[in-house]
């Protein structure tokens, strides 16, 4: 599995999918992939970047940000199975709603995946609302469950890196 963004949500994955029972899944950053990807967060990836992955029929699911244009376009044109997440567009697998700003930089938000409503708190800088839909929705591809990841994101500390487990 890649993820787009970087070491951050890779490490945030990796950990998540470890601590419930998932740790068989390879994560690394999107940049650093390599051969056919089960699972690929695409995030800001660039147009020679589209069609490389197009043309090279790499990936298997794509999991896409529905707030971004490119990850619309990809969704559209149909270029693979996709999952997907929005801070707005109810058209997403994973939504977030009624978002509250906390005091000190946090935020509170209900996920929102079919017809499962998790309550998650993000802690100020934990994660940013958009890493933290990414991790949940790449773990949901990998059969984690909203209510595990809404968990795992809400008991991250504030403003320390994630420890890794094992």
């Amino acid at each position: 599995m890649a993820v787009a963004g970087g070491e951050r949500q890779a490490a945030l994955l990796r950990d998540l999918l470890a601590r419930t029972g998932r740790g068989e899944w390879q994560v690394l950053p999107l940049s650093r992939a390599a051969g056919p990807l089960t699972v690929a967060s695409l995030g800001e990836l660039d147009w020679p970047g589209l069609g490389r992955a197009v043309r090279e029929d790499r990936i298997a699911l794509a999991v896409l940000d529905l707030d971004a244009p490119l990850s619309r376009y990809w969704l559209e044109a149909g270029l693979t199975p996709c999952l997907t997440y929005s801070e707005n567009k109810d058209r997403a697998d994973l939504t977030a709603k009624n978002l509250v700003p906390l005091p000190g930089g946090g935020v509170r938000f209900e996920a929102l995946w079919r017809d499962a409503l998790c309550r998650v708190t993000l802690a100020p800088g934990s994660c940013s609302l958009y890493q933290a839909l990414e991790v949940m929705a790449c773990a949901r591809a990998a059969g984690v469950e909203p209510a595990q990841s809404a968990a795992y994101l809400s008991a991250l500390p504030a403003g320390r890196p994630v420890t890794i487990c094992g």
